[in-house]
């Protein structure tokens, strides 16, 4: 795994010492899910027990894994230690352009609030185009990342234009907090974090990209088990109307698990879109403009076609 450090050993050393799970996903056993701290609504999920619940009835156990980023959960899917879990647009991509056996089955709605470039309060910078040669903070092969190389763009800027400074998100912070680096690249819920202490934003997606994220599953599982991803996007919207309806209690309930104050965690459920739909033409034409990108700065080892990343012919009627 990437960042080993970034997972919760305990979990972990439950699949070593099984050796494997049970039965593979799709088929009755574990649904093994994989969250970080972007994935509210799972967090939600795996607080309440509700997927514990409703998967018992076709025979399914279910386990958590914690994850310090999207890239690194991506990565622990396609290494079979997890079935399921979610991040941004841009890891499944990479992922699938080299050969992970995963599939997207759901999107959130746009939220672009939720992902911006975040400078100092006092910094000097107030417009895009004074990053120029400017250290910027950002995980690699991220949806942050994406919002930097699409924000530089919008200003007729390059990547190589700044000083990329491709950091894990704590050492990100690090380099943020420091003064190390001149602005960070961010998601929520770090976002809401850097700005709480004091950090301002440049510019946040609107106008420059979607910000979806997605729920992912590997591929195999998907097709023998599509019941369960059924079930599974049910107790998610559920969920998700639960916490745009219920934004200050819910915020008071994950903060022990978020890691953040509750008013901060506020600010998160705030600016966030709350809804789920079917991947759809604008989110899968975000993707391959992604995919376009990291294979013309050779990133990755092919040309990946994201239309192939839906789960095919999965009825998620109903999730609004």
């Amino acid at each position: 795994m990437r960042d080993r450090d970034s997972v919760h050993f305990g979990t972990l050393g439950q699949y070593a010492a099984r050796g494997s799970r049970f039965l593979p996903f799709g088929e009755t056993g574990t649904l093994a899910i994989g969250t970080e701290t972007s994935a509210i609504t799972l967090l939600l999920l795996e607080r309440r027990r509700l997927l514990e619940r409703r998967l018992g009835s076709f025979g399914y156990d279910v386990t958590w894994t914690r994850f310090s980023s999207g890239p690194a959960l991506i990565e622990a899917m396609g290494d079979g230690l997890i079935d399921l879990g979610y991040s941004g647009a841009t890891p499944p991509i990479l992922a699938l352009a080299r050969g992970a056996p995963i599939a997207t089955f759901a999107n959130d709605l746009p939220s672009p609030r939720s992902c911006a470039i975040v400078v100092a309060q006092a910094s000097p910078l107030s417009r895009l185009s004074q990053l120029r040669g400017r250290p910027i903070a950002f995980d690699p092969g991220s949806s942050a990342e994406w919002l930097l190389v699409s924000a530089l763009n919008k200003v007729n800027l390059e990547i190589g234009d700044v000083i990329p400074m491709k950091l894990a998100p704590t050492e990100a912070e690090l380099a943020f907090r420091s003064g190390a680096a001149d602005a960070w690249a961010v998601s929520d819920p770090q976002l809401a974090a850097a700005q709480v202490a004091g950090g301002r934003i440049l510019a946040d997606a609107t106008g420059i990209t979607p910000h979806c994220r997605f729920y992912l599953a590997r591929r195999d599982g998907a097709g023998r088990a599509p019941h369960v991803l059924q079930a599974v996007m049910r107790a998610v919207a559920e969920t998700e109307a639960d916490i745009a309806a219920h934004r200050p209690g819910v915020a008071a309930e994950l903060a022990p698990m978020v890691g953040l104050p509750a008013p901060t965690l506020n600010l998160v459920l705030a600016r966030k879109a709350w809804g789920i739909a079917p991947p759809d033409a604008a989110a899968l034409a975000e993707q391959q403009r992604i995919a376009d990108y990291f294979a013309e700065e050779e990133r990755i080892p092919e040309r990946p076609d994201a239309a192939v990343l839906p789960v095919p012919e999965l009825p998620l009627t109903g999730l609004h």
